[in-house]
């Protein structure tokens, strides 16, 4: 009994690594874009998770919309856009669509997982938009600083 515990004492270590591991190969980039006009202010904050190999894996956007009296005009339409994205991707297990909507500000989350098969470009009604069909970490970043988008 006492063997098996020096064994596991000694092994848990290179357990863990190996664990952690899976994880510490994967980068994030947090990437954020404000924007102002006579309809709404807009702010989108992503979170984008690559691959070991610098390939998208993930999105995660939080975006609110102020709506100015100019934009509260065209609610309706906003809302019936927003219902058409949701149940446009409702079905598909890789998407993770929410929003809400309070007097004058809209929030909407997004969660996009990708995989090497992926056509991003079935996304780009969602924030995806921004990234247009790049996969790869440097060409995702240089079209995200192309659209004014800021990342850290």
């Amino acid at each position: 009994m006492e063997e098996k515990k020096i064994i596991l004492f000694l092994l848990t270590p290179f357990v863990m690594l190996f664990l952690c591991s899976c994880s510490i190969n994967n980068s994030e980039v947090i990437c954020e874009k404000n924007y102002n006009d006579e309809n709404y202010n807009y702010n989108i904050s992503m979170k984008i998770t690559f691959n070991e190999n610098d390939i998208i894996k993930k999105i995660n956007s939080n975006v609110t919309y102020t709506l100015t009296l100019k934009g509260m005009e065209n609610i309706n339409d906003i809302i019936t856009s927003l219902d058409n994205k949701a149940n446009r991707h409702s079905l598909d297990d890789n998407v993770k669509l929410s929003y809400s909507i309070v007097d004058n500000i809209i929030t909407i989350n997004e969660l996009i997982k990708l995989d090497s098969k992926t056509d991003i470009s079935l996304y780009s009604d969602l924030s995806a938009v921004y990234i247009s069909d790049k996969n790869k970490k440097e060409d995702i970043l240089q079209e995200l600083e192309n659209t004014n988008i800021i990342c850290k």
